[in-house]
């Protein structure tokens, strides 16, 4: 479980992005993609998936012009592949509410 106040910096990031995915159908498509991507590189535990979307996220958020970067490049570099078991894309969502 992933507990936040409900008037921290956090949520407001996450509306944020939940609003710019829901006026861009470009963008939640490139969303999907990258999350359909992570997964297909074996990546299910919560905390890399989430680590693994940062860059994607973190690019939404900055604005135009802001690369999405490549954070599940840095993750499969720094852990071996027997260390992504775990969860689910939807588990991990709900740890982030994405």
């Amino acid at each position: 479980m992933h507990v936040i106040p409900v008037d921290g910096p956090e949520v407001a990031s996450q509306r944020r992005f939940r609003e710019r995915l829901s006026a861009d159908v470009s963008l939640r498509d490139a969303y999907v993609a990258r999350k359909r991507e992570i997964v297909s590189r074996g990546i299910t535990n919560a905390g890399d998936y989430s680590l693994a979307k940062d860059d994607f996220i973190r690019g939404v958020l900055e604005g135009p012009g802001t690369p999405a970067g490549q954070s599940e490049a840095r993750l499969s570099a720094s852990r071996p592949d027997s260390e992504h078991g775990g969860r689910h894309e939807d588990q991990a969502d709900e740890h982030h509410g994405r």
